[in-house]
């Protein structure tokens, strides 16, 4: 895992919250992203799309985003 790139949301464009955020308490030692049947990406810019996917389904399809914000 040295080639992981962390990114904010202000870098993948995210939307707010339609809720209260849950903060994690930092640093966290392992960050799981689940159920995501996306298209795969290799750039910032893939990346930044398919998690704007991810987040619309969440708060749109199942009426909530199921993350917590770092």
């Amino acid at each position: 895992m040295n080639n992981v790139t962390m990114v904010t949301r202000s870098q993948w464009y995210a939307l707010s919250s339609k809720e209260d955020a849950q903060y994690m308490t930092m640093p966290v030692s392992h960050v799981f992203i689940y159920h995501t049947m996306m298209n795969e990406c290799f750039s910032k810019r893939e990346c930044a799309i398919e998690m704007c996917k991810i987040q619309l389904i969440h708060q749109y399809n199942n009426g909530k985003c199921s993350c917590y914000i770092i």
